[in-house]
C-alpha cells in the first residue's frame, strides 16, 4: 500500500493480502478527497497446504463515509468482474451507532478485492475494518458465532434455541418476556408462545398498539437479496419481480404467506418473457401482474408494458393504442407514451369523471433518459388499452424519482410523497413535500411537508385514512455531514384528514435490522409485509406489521392521539374510540361532524405556529395555480403576490381565494 499525505495518512495505490488475518483500513483522520486504494485478500499463497478453497469473513469496526459518493466496493473475487458482495457508503457504523447486527460480509472465493473510493465534496473519518481466514459470521469480533455456537471451516453450527449464519438470533428472545408474565418459551418448537394481548418475536409488545414482526421461512431458505424491486399479492400468495441483485437470483419468485414458503416460480414452455429489470412499477389487476419500465442491463431504461398471467403462468408483452404525440399543456416540447422510464410508482386508480371504474393505472414522475426527471402523469386503461399522457390541473409539480405513491379508498386521492426532484437544470434535492392527486378531476394539491426528506422508501394505507411511510434514503448533506443517513429505519404516519405528520417508535428488539432503502411493502390480511432492500447489502428478510385496535382508547384525546396502524376518532354520543371506516364520510363533514372527533385538540401556541408556517409557505408560492391549490388556505392577489391573508387593495386584476381549502385542510 502507497501511504500519501504530508504525514502519510491517506491510503493509495493497490496491495495484495496474504495474511491469515489482518486489519485494513484509509489511514489516520479523516481520508482525503479523490482517493483511491485497493485491497487484494487472497488465500492462494504458495505456502498454504489447505485441500479446500478457505473463505474469507470481512468485519466492519468503524464506518463513515459521504452518502452516495465515496464507496466502498467489495468483490467475491480478484476483480472488479467478479462477482459483488457489497458497496458501503454513508453513516453505517461508528461508537455505539450500527446499521446491521452482523456487521460483516463472507467471500468463498478464496479471494476478496476491496476498493474505496472518494470524490471531492466532503470527507469524514473512513473505516476500519478486519479479515480472518476460514473466521465465521459474528456479531461479535472477539466471539466466533456470536459466542452462541463452534466454528467448523468458516461455518457456525449453532447452540440450542439459536439459529441464524451468526447464531445470533434466539429462538426465545428476552426470555419470551416471561419475567412480565407476557409469554412461554416453547423449546420444541423454538419459539415464543405469547399470552393473551401480547405479541411479537418475544411477546414484548402490546397488541392494541400494533405489533412488528421478523418472519422466518419454513423449510426453503429465502431467495438471494434484491432492492428497487416490484411486487404484487394474489391471492395469498407474494410475487415478487425483478429488482437489482448483483446478477443473482431469477425474474420472479413467490412467498406463500400460509404456508410460510419461498419459491421459484416457473414460467410455462413456449411464453415470452422479459429480461430482468429494476426501477420498474408493478400494479394487480384481475388475475394479471402488469410491469411498466425499468432499467434493463446492458439496453437502459425501458417503456414496455408487460403482463403476467398468474393461473396460467405466461407473460405478455402489452401493445397500447397510444395517443398521438402531444404537449401535456406543461411542457413545451411533444411527448410520447409510453415514456421510456424509471424510478416512477404505478397505481390502481378510478378513471377520468368515473369515480367507480377501478380499471386505470396511472404511471406518476420518475426519471426519463429522453426528457430528465419528469412530473407527468400517464394513465392506462386495462379495458382499451389506452395509454395517454395526460393534462393536469391545481398545483404546480416537480417531477421526481424514488418518491412514493399509495391511494386512499376513503378520499379517493393518491399521496404522493417524497423522492429526488430537480430544482433546476443543473441541481437537484431530496424532496419532503406531499401531494394529493384526485384522479377523477385530475387535478393536484400541495399539502403539509413531512418532517423530513427521502427515496426509495415505501408508504401504504393499511386502513382508510392513515398513510404509513417506512425506511428510505434520507441523506440530504452536500458540503458537509450533518448526520443524516443514507438508510433510514424511520416510521412516518401521515393523517389525511388532519393532514398531519407523526414519527412513531420501533420496537428495540427487533430479531432484523430496520434501516434500508429500495425495499418494497404490501398488505396483506390487513397486515403490512416489508421486504428486501438495501443497507450497503441486499436483504432478503421479511417484516409483518399488523395494525392495534381503537378500542384499546378510552379517553378522548388518547384516541385521537393514538395511532396504531389504524385512523381512529372518539365518538362523542357513545364515548368509544372507533376506526373512522366505521362511519361515513358524510357524517364525519356534514352536519353530524360534531358527533365525532377527527383530529386532537391544539395548543394556542401550536395554532400560531402553523399561521406562521402557513404565511410563509403562501408567500413562496410564485403562481395563482400553485397559490390557491393547496392545504395552507391562501389568497391569489395577481402578480405573483400570494398571501395567507386577503388581498389588501383591490386591482384589475381578479382577486382568487380558494375558499374549499380551509374545508380541504380538514379533509385530508
Amino acid at each position: 500500500m502507497c501511504w500519501l499525505g504530508p504525514e502519510c495518512q491517506f491510503c493509495g495505490g493497490k496491495v495484495r493480502l496474504y495474511h491469515p488475518s489482518g486489519t485494513i483500513h484509509d489511514g489516520q483522520g479523516n481520508y482525503s478527497v479523490s482517493v483511491k486504494c485497493s485491497w487484494l485478500i487472497d488465500t492462494r499463497h504458495p505456502h498454504t497446504n489447505s485441500l479446500r478453497t478457505p473463505s474469507i469473513r470481512i468485519h466492519l469496526r468503524e464506518f463513515a463515509t459521504e452518502c452516495g459518493w465515496d464507496h466502498l466496493y467489495i468483490y467475491d473475487g480478484d476483480s472488479v468482474d467478479s462477482p459483488l458482495l457489497a458497496v458501503f457508503s454513508g453513516l453505517m457504523y461508528r461508537d455505539n451507532f450500527a446499521i446491521r447486527k452482523v456487521p460483516q460480509v463472507i467471500a468463498r472465493s478464496g479471494t476478496a478485492l476491496l476498493h474505496f473510493f472518494s470524490d471531492d465534496a466532503y470527507n469524514m473519518s473512513g473505516f476500519n475494518l478486519s479479515y480472518k481466514m476460514d473466521g465465521c459470521p459474528t456479531a461479535t469480533e472477539e466471539l466466533e458465532c456470536s459466542g452462541h455456537g463452534r466454528c467448523s471451516e468458516g461455518d457456525c453450527i449453532c447452540d440450542n434455541l439459536y439459529k441464524g449464519e451468526a447464531c445470533d438470533v434466539a429462538a426465545c428472545p428476552n426470555g419470551c418476556s416471561e419475567d412480565k408474565g407476557q409469554g412461554t418459551c416453547k423449546e420444541d418448537d423454538e419459539r415464543c408462545l405469547c399470552n393473551e394481548g401480547f405479541g411479537g418475536n418475544d411477546c414484548g409488545q402490546l397488541k392494541a398498539l400494533g405489533v412488528w414482526s421478523t418472519i422466518y421461512p419454513t423449510q426453503s431458505p429465502p431467495p438471494p437479496g434484491t432492492a428497487s424491486h416490484g411486487s404484487a399479492v394474489w391471492r395469498d400468495t407474494l410475487h415478487i419481480i425483478g429488482g437489482e441483485s448483483y446478477g443473482r437470483g431469477e425474474l420472479m419468485t413467490t412467498y406463500d404467506f400460509n404456508g410460510n414458503v419461498w419459491e421459484t416460480l416457473h414460467i410455462e414452455g413456449g411464453s415470452s418473457v422479459p429480461e430482468k429489470r429494476y426501477g420498474a412499477s408493478t400494479v394487480m389487476y384481475g388475475d394479471k401482474i402488469f410491469m411498466y419500465g425499468g432499467v434493463i442491463e446492458g439496453r437502459g431504461v425501458s417503456n414496455e408494458l408487460w403482463a403476467f398471467d398468474v393461473s396460467a403462468k405466461t407473460w405478455e408483452n402489452i401493445t397500447v393504442k397510444s395517443d398521438a404525440c402531444n404537449s401535456t399543456g406543461l411542457t413545451s416540447y411533444v411527448m410520447c407514451g409510453p415514456l421510456r422510464v424509471a424510478g416512477h410508482t404505478a397505481t390502481l386508480v378510478p378513471g377520468f369523471g368515473d369515480k367507480n371504474n377501478y380499471q386505470y393505472m396511472i404511471a406518476i414522475f420518475g426519471h426519463s433518459p429522453q426528457y430528465g426527471y419528469l412530473n407527468t402523469v400517464q394513465e392506462f386503461n386495462f379495458g382499451t388499452r389506452e395509454w395517454k399522457i395526460i393534462e393536469t390541473y391545481g398545483y404546480v409539480v416537480k417531477g421526481g424519482f424514488g418518491h412514493s405513491a399509495a391511494f386512499d379508498y376513503l378520499t379517493e386521492k393518491v399521496y404522493v410523497y417524497g423522492g429526488i426532484i430537480s430544482e433546476s437544470e443543473s441541481s437537484q434535492v431530496l424532496s419532503s413535500k406531499l401531494y394529493a392527486y384526485e384522479p377523477a378531476t385530475r387535478t393536484w394539491t400541495l399539502l403539509s411537508a413531512a418532517p423530513s426528506a427521502r427515496l426509495l422508501h415505501t408508504a401504504n394505507f393499511i386502513n382508510h385514512g392513515l398513510m404509513m411511510v417506512f425506511g428510505g434514503n434520507t441523506h440530504n448533506d452536500t458540503s458537509q455531514s450533518y448526520g443524516a443517513k443514507c438508510y433510514s429505519q424511520d416510521l412516518l404516519v401521515y393523517d389525511v384528514y388532519c393532514d398531519s405528520w407523526h414519527t412513531q417508535e420501533m420496537p428495540e428488539h427487533l430479531q432484523t435490522d430496520l434501516a434500508r432503502f429500495g425495499h418494497s411493502a404490501v398488505v396483506f390480511e390487513d397486515s403490512l409485509y416489508i421486504y428486501g432492500g438495501f443497507n450497503g447489502q441486499l436483504l432478503n428478510d421479511m417484516l409483518r406489521f399488523t395494525p392495534g385496535y381503537c378500542s384499546f382508547y378510552t379517553k378522548q384525546e388518547k384516541c385521537t392521539n393514538g395511532r396504531p396502524g389504524v385512523k381512529c376518532i372518539w365518538d362523542v354520543q357513545k364515548m368509544r374510540c372507533i376506526p373512522i371506516n366505521q362511519v361515513q364520510r358524510s357524517a364525519i363533514f356534514g352536519r353530524e361532524q360534531y358527533d365525532y372527533v377527527v383530529c386532537p385538540s391544539k395548543s394556542r401556541l401550536t395554532l400560531t405556529s402553523e399561521l406562521l408556517n402557513d404565511v410563509i409557505r403562501c408567500q413562496e408560492q410564485s403562481n395563482c395555480q400553485s397559490c390557491v391549490a393547496n392545504s395552507y388556505g391562501c389568497t391569489y392577489c395577481g402578480n405573483g403576490v400570494c398571501t395567507k391573508e386577503r388581498c389588501r387593495e383591490t386591482t384589475s386584476i381578479t382577486t382568487l381565494f380558494y375558499e374549499s381549502s380551509n374545508q380541504q385542510k380538514q379533509q385530508q
